[in-house]
């Protein structure tokens, strides 16, 4: 799905504190998986070939993205997905970036690899220098939602595909103007490669 660039328009985003904010809001009309209930609306936008898939799922509560997350349990994940319905669908979606980044020095040493942090550390069989040993280890996630496609850390410079749009039904919508936690999942798998919570689409 290439969402059209000349229908990206100025719209409202309302925050988590009722105010509101205009956002670069991105348009696409096409067959698109989508379910509702009383607590979540959720889309997903398939890429490329279909091995992944973006998911957008959009709490009914303004508010309620926070609390949200406590229901993004593996159970109620198996159940939205499977609920979901191919639709003709108009998916109107902020465009934004998504940074995360932190030092992950524990959970490596947790795996096993304590000694390559200490002074005990042997890195002969990549350098010449004694005394070496590991310092920090950061990771860190980028995202990147805009016309012509995503870009990931791990799903580089991907597009989004659709299928054609049913002539004889108008079309729902499904409109992301409020915070919304996103999901990118490897299809073969099920693995959830990236997941986050956009609060404020305008802040990088």
């Amino acid at each position: 799905m290439e969402i059209c660039i000349r229908k990206t328009v100025d719209f409202p985003f309302e925050l988590n504190d009722k105010s509101q904010i205009n956002c670069k809001m991105m348009q696409q009309q096409g067959t698109f998986y989508y379910t509702s209930n009383e607590t979540l609306e959720m889309v997903e936008l398939p890429y490329g070939n279909g091995n992944f898939s973006m998911y957008i799922l959009l709490p009914k509560q303004v508010n309620g993205s926070s609390e949200f997350t406590n229901k993004l349990t593996d159970k109620n994940w198996k159940l939205w997905t499977k609920a979901s319905k191919p639709i003709n669908l108009v998916v109107k979606l902020p465009r934004f970036k998504f940074t995360w980044g932190r030092t992950i020095n524990e959970e490596v040493k947790a795996m096993g690899l304590a000694n390559a942090f200490s002074d005990s550390a042997d890195f002969n069989g990549i350098s010449t220098y004694a005394g070496l040993c590991i310092s920090k280890i950061i990771h860190k996630t980028y995202i990147d939602v805009y016309e012509e496609g995503t870009e990931a850390a791990a799903v580089t410079a991907v597009e989004i595909s659709y299928t054609s749009v049913g002539p004889d039904k108008s079309p729902s919508t499904f409109i992301a103007n409020k915070p919304f936690l996103f999901l990118i999942q490897e299809k073969t798998t099920g693995s959830i490669l990236f997941m986050g919570k956009i609060n404020n689409p305008n802040i990088q």
